[in-house]
């Protein structure tokens, strides 16, 4: 399975799926200066359940993998899980630059569809493979990194309704726009410790995982049209 990473982000749902991504409306409003307050309020609520979803979740296979001798896997998830915890601090600047307070924040009622990625980053936490986990970050991340790339540029260099922007206030997306170094080369390692894992389990877990991501901007864009 050496190079499955190279085969996944060639794979015909992948291609469709960067498509989608690089095309979506919400980045493309935003890019154009037309991106409503309410849609990037919407995001930035959205992500406060994502992260502290998504932090459990990492947490959850660092243990597992810790138990369960893989230390490959170890290392990557912890790694991943400081990450999260690091990415919070960040947003709550981001929800503070746009007005939205933490009670706010505790109190948003999130859309199942924008949650659907940490919903299933949980179920493959708590029941698949760790190193099927590993490649879909590696294949979904650099997904996720470039359109935090591109929103990132936008709020920074265009005044929109969200107001003039400084580095601090967008951090959060500055944060994932930056590749994380090393990771395919510690998702493979996570690949060679597990010899139980089947081709299968891995495709699944990119495929679905990279459907769970359009479904996240799809519903911050269409469900807040205000």
């Amino acid at each position: 399975m050496a190079d499955i990473l190279e085969k996944l982000r060639a794979a015909d749902f992948n291609t469709v799926t960067t498509a989608a991504l690089e095309g979506h409306p919400f980045i493309s409003d935003a890019e154009a200066g037309n991106l409503s307050s309410a849609r990037l309020m919407a995001f930035v609520k959205e992500q406060h359940s994502v992260i502290r979803a998504d932090l459990l979740s990492m947490r959850h296979l660092a243990k597992r993998c810790r138990d369960s001798g893989k230390k490959a896997g170890e290392a990557l998830f912890t790694k991943l899980a400081k990450g999260e915890e690091l990415a919070m601090t960040k947003l709550q600047d981001f929800a503070t630059h746009l007005g939205v307070t933490p009670k706010k924040l505790a109190t948003y009622n999130c859309q199942m569809e924008a949650q659907a990625y940490p919903s299933y980053l949980a179920r493959c936490a708590h029941y698949g493979s760790p190193a099927a986990v590993a490649v879909a970050c590696a294949v979904n991340f650099p997904c996720w990194g470039a359109q935090c790339r591109r929103l990132h540029t936008a709020l920074l260099t265009i005044n929109g309704s969200h107001g003039p922007c400084v580095a601090e206030d967008v951090a959060f997306l500055d944060f994932f726009a930056t590749p994380l170094d090393g990771l395919d080369e510690m998702a493979a390692a996570c690949l060679q410790e597990d010899d139980e894992v089947r081709v299968d389990d891995v495709t699944t877990a990119v495929r679905l995982l990279q459907a769970c991501e359009v479904m996240f901007w799809d519903s911050v864009y269409y469900k807040h049209r205000g």
